[in-house]
């Protein structure tokens, strides 16, 4: 998009993107989602919640805009966001996610909060597969699997069919010790859900994390069930692929974009903004040229809207010290051994010199950004 007047104002965008209908707003940035990528059989799409805190208006009464996104763990794409009052109502947010999904193939992974009887069996009507941690908001559930594999212990797991991976690892100046147990014989799984009420169970784990070498230390117990019948080492890697929607999509937005700083509010422009975050996220994934973060791809891609590429630019002179430039109203006179430069419709100009070459970063008062460079030859200013 050309912007011959310039970037518009904050008081433009929230004209234009505050009485825009959210849910369609949303709709067509899903079906642009699906004309450029396609779901891959058993990819990862992760469902979770966030918070966008600063766009609070306490004085009319307005709590923080809650959101609920799903992103495609291996093409690193937001596929659907929805807003939802609070956590409470996220039970009621993920089914109409899914509703407009195609998730067939897919792996689903959604944290406690979404662990529900109808959230499952919706998950499997609609082809795909679903891994849901199991806390106390199950409690017969939850209850059932500790039982569970508190008795296997105290038999030595014999006659049981269950697979066992540990994983130690360093990591951040700290040692990580992983643990997972994953049990999916028929006959233990119907002690858990003796009344079948978990659509397709296939399997029940349970994830052991410690983050110290030391005996002292304290051990993060967790517990999954899923609808299919996976072997510790897949199950551990499915469970923690969940964990990209926090590092990858939330993380950044609120560290690259600083989303939880922004304070519009008025109308829709909140949630209409949030999808218009996502979606240049999208587009910043899908940007491999540039070896960089979603932070400095971002800068470049603004810095590329008011200055062309250039070459960098190669100085010759005499002069023993490093060479500089200085802005001057004049032209160099006539016939002066100096080389004017014209750059961004300023005037340049160089010094006059006995043969030093350099490429060097400049601004109008001596030096550009970090990463800009002209591209005419000159050289230095005494």
């Amino acid at each position: 998009m050309k912007l011959p007047n310039g970037i518009p104002s904050h008081d433009t965008f929230g004209r234009v993107f505050g009485p825009l209908d959210p849910e369609q707003f949303s709709t067509c940035f899903m079906d642009w989602v699906r004309s450029v990528s396609d779901l891959a059989q058993g990819e990862v799409v992760a469902i979770d919640d966030k918070t966008l805190r600063g766009c609070h208006d306490r004085a009319n009464g307005r709590g923080a805009l809650h959101m609920v996104s799903t992103r495609a763990s291996e093409h690193r794409m937001v596929l659907r966001q929805t807003r939802t009052e609070a956590h409470s109502n996220e039970i009621t947010a993920i089914p109409e996610l899914l509703k407009v999904l195609e998730l067939k193939g897919c792996l689903v992974p959604i944290h406690a909060m979404g662990c529900h009887r109808n959230i499952a069996q919706q998950v499997v009507q609609g082809g795909a597969d679903y891994l849901l941690a199991v806390k106390d908001n199950q409690g017969e559930s939850h209850q059932n699997i500790k039982d569970l594999f508190a008795c296997c212990e105290r038999v030595g797991w014999n006659g049981v069919a269950y697979s066992h991976h540990e994983q130690v690892g360093k990591d951040h100046g700290r040692l990580e010790r992983r643990q997972r147990w994953v049990i999916n014989d028929p006959e233990e799984l119907a002690y858990v859900d003796s009344q079948r009420q978990w659509a397709n169970l296939g399997a029940v784990a349970r994830v052991s994390y410690r983050r110290d070498a030391t005996t002292d230390a304290p051990t993060d117990t967790r517990y999954y069930i899923c609808s299919f019948p996976a072997d510790a080492a897949t199950l551990l890697a499915s469970a923690r692929s969940h964990w990209s929607i926090e590092n990858s999509l939330h993380w950044v937005l609120d560290v690259a974009f600083d989303e939880d700083h922004s304070r519009v509010r008025t109308g829709h422009v909140d949630q209409n903004l949030a999808v218009i975050r996502h979606l240049a996220l999208n587009l910043l994934n899908r940007e491999r040229s540039a070896k960089v973060g979603i932070k400095a791809k971002r800068k470049k891609s603004r810095l590329g809207l008011r200055l062309p590429a250039q070459s960098p630019i190669t100085m010759k002179c005499d002069c023993p010290e490093t060479p500089t430039l200085e802005r001057r109203k004049n032209p160099a006179p006539a016939g002066s051994k100096g080389t004017l430069i014209r750059t961004l419709g300023r005037a340049w100009e160089p010094d006059y010199g006995n043969s030093l070459s350099a490429a060097k970063t400049m601004s109008p008062a001596g030096r550009l950004p970090s990463g800009i460079t002209f591209g005419r030859q000159g050289t230095c200013m005494p």
